[in-house]
């Protein structure tokens, strides 16, 4: 069972100390999009995103084409969407994915990026996301890649001797394997179609990107971090997922 409390608190913490929720660079935002659009076309009228923080990527998405409502678990996040979002028909909520306010197979595309393995069991969220889901269409997961060893490292490191929200993770958090993915999935009637590695860069490893306040030990380590993620090999290089599922 998710935690609840402990996402709202982490996430409220986050907007407090960093004025918006900014995970990543700009091309980290603009490859993630690009990976979103993909799943995208004419016939693709109502979008939802789950976990939309302050709505970086909504705002990249929308147009007058869509319509894109996306929630947040955490109220800060969506005070501070709304602020940034002024002129863009998106539609902001709090929300929690295991519990929608929304009515069944009404969405023509579904996405969530990094939000998946905060829920210790994915069932719920899933048959939530399959709820309203319209049918022959597709969700899209982008989550942190398994393959790469220093997703686990990272974390150990961050929890254990980084105190800031920026760094750290909630209780909540696992991580999980495709194959994790598709078994949940498949029992909810979800195919997993295909998945493939994607490098978003994390705007905690750009010192001098505005708005990205670390003190010396946390530029070490993420420096650390940072080299040993550009000698991996290209399939665990890779800091992201992206997976796509079709509803039957």
């Amino acid at each position: 069972m998710q935690n609840k409390k402990a996402e709202i608190i982490y996430f409220d913490n986050y907007i407090k100390e960093m004025g918006e929720y900014k995970e990543y660079t700009e091309k980290g935002y603009q490859r993630l999009v690009k990976a979103i659009r993909k799943s995208i076309n004419s016939d693709t009228k109502v979008i939802l995103d789950c976990g939309c923080g302050s709505g970086e990527i909504s705002r990249r998405l929308s147009t007058e084409n869509n319509s894109v409502i996306a929630f947040d678990i955490s109220k800060d996040s969506i005070v501070t969407a709304k602020k940034f979002s002024k002129g863009k028909d998106i539609e902001f909520l709090v929300g929690d994915l295991e519990h929608l306010p929304f009515k069944d197979t009404i969405f023509d595309l579904i996405f969530c990026v990094g939000v998946l393995h905060h829920f210790p069991d994915l069932l719920k969220a899933v048959n939530e996301i399959k709820r309203i889901l319209k049918k022959s269409r597709r969700f899209l997961a982008i989550e942190p890649n398994s393959f790469n060893p220093l997703i686990p490292l990272g974390r150990f490191i961050a929890n254990r001797f980084l105190r800031s929200s920026t760094y750290c993770c909630t209780p909540n958090e696992k991580i999980y394997r495709p194959k994790d993915f598709q078994e949940v999935f498949l029992s909810c009637g979800l195919n997993l179609i295909k998945y493939f590695p994607l490098n978003a860069p994390l705007a905690r490893f750009q010192f001098l990107e505005a708005g990205i306040r670390q003190n010396r030990k946390e530029k070490t380590i993420s420096y650390g971090l940072y080299v040993i993620e550009k000698i991996l090999p290209l399939r665990c290089m890779c800091n992201r997922l992206a997976l796509h599922f079709l509803k039957s």
